[in-house]
């Protein structure tokens, strides 16, 4: 999922100069080709979230198209109030990337985990919501959210859990992807980003369900 999430921005950028990367210092081995190849392109925000969103904004309002990555306890959670009044009410085309979501984390402490990211993006106005479980996934998120009409959250959980899609994926944003139909039609697991190979390994060991 990360290397599709680098070569893909690292593609965009090349293809559009208006393309901007921001980090809140975070994501260094990640980033480098992006660096290496476009390193006027780069921005290091540095600790300092609440500004890089700010700063984000401006960008937007003057034609560019700035991705704003972040660990996702910080990126949106420690800048929501940033991401509501300057970025959705105005529904600039801003794309956030959550790195870590969840309790990816959790051994450095609460302060690093992230388990209302969604929840609270949610209530906000004009933001969509993407979160991938593997590598096609990403690619239909990434794909969506470059294309920088509104503003995007992409939230990533853990990396490389491995593929549960074999052909690309094509439906609207929001709809449900159907992975398979079981026998067993009084259960459907219904789950989203790095918890989609957990549902499909629960549906195996307790049945033929349909996830």
């Amino acid at each position: 999922m990360r290397t599709i999430f680098s070569q893909s921005i690292v593609a965009a950028a090349q293809a559009d100069a208006k393309i901007l990367l921001l980090t809140g210092d975070h994501g260094y081995a990640l980033f480098d080709e992006f660096r290496k190849v476009l390193p006027n392109q780069f921005i290091n925000a540095g600790i300092a979230e609440q500004n890089m969103v700010g700063v984000a904004a401006g960008l937007a309002k003057a034609g560019y198209k700035p991705i704003v990555y972040g660990l996702s306890a910080f990126v949106p959670v420690r800048v929501l109030e940033q991401i509501k009044m300057d970025i959705c009410y105005e529904n600039l085309s801003v794309v956030f990337i959550g790195d870590g979501a969840g309790v990816v984390y959790s051994s450095l402490g609460s302060s690093h985990q992230s388990t209302e990211d969604i929840a609270v993006l949610r209530c906000i106005p004009n933001i969509h919501i993407l979160s991938p479980g593997d590598a096609q996934e990403m690619q239909y998120a990434m794909d969506q959210a470059l294309r920088f009409e509104s503003p995007h959250y992409v939230r990533m959980g853990k990396s490389d859990i491995g593929n549960v899609h074999k052909d690309p994926i094509s439906v609207a944003v929001g709809d449900l992807v159907g992975l398979r139909s079981g026998k067993n039609k009084k259960i459907v697991f219904i789950a989203t980003g790095s918890m989609l190979k957990t549902a499909i390994s629960l549906a195996d060991s307790c049945g033929d369900f349909s996830v």
